[in-house]
């Protein structure tokens, strides 16, 4: 399994693990592993680091969120900006 650290850019508001998604750019991970059940023998997933709104009793908070955006890059309404090696 290979992980590369990305910067992800929400082209368009969307939504993730019922989290609603501003345009804009975000950190994120691409991870890959081997698979023969996909393309070039690899799967590729993308996840996204960010913050969201949390209702915790009276209050709302904001919390760390880490999602699968996979999908998402997929059909373009988040692209991949940049790679960064390690």
């Amino acid at each position: 399994m290979a992980e590369v650290s990305v910067r992800l850019r929400a082209m368009r508001d969307c939504e993730a693990e019922e989290v609603r998604l501003q345009p804009g750019d975000f950190a994120g991970v691409q991870i890959s592993r081997p698979s023969v059940n996909h393309p070039n023998g690899q799967k590729v997933e993308y996840v996204l680091h960010t913050v969201a709104p949390v209702r915790q009793g009276d209050a709302v908070v904001t919390e760390g969120k880490t999602l699968n955006v996979t999908a998402l890059v997929e059909n373009g309404t988040i692209a991949v900006v940049d790679r960064f090696s390690e």
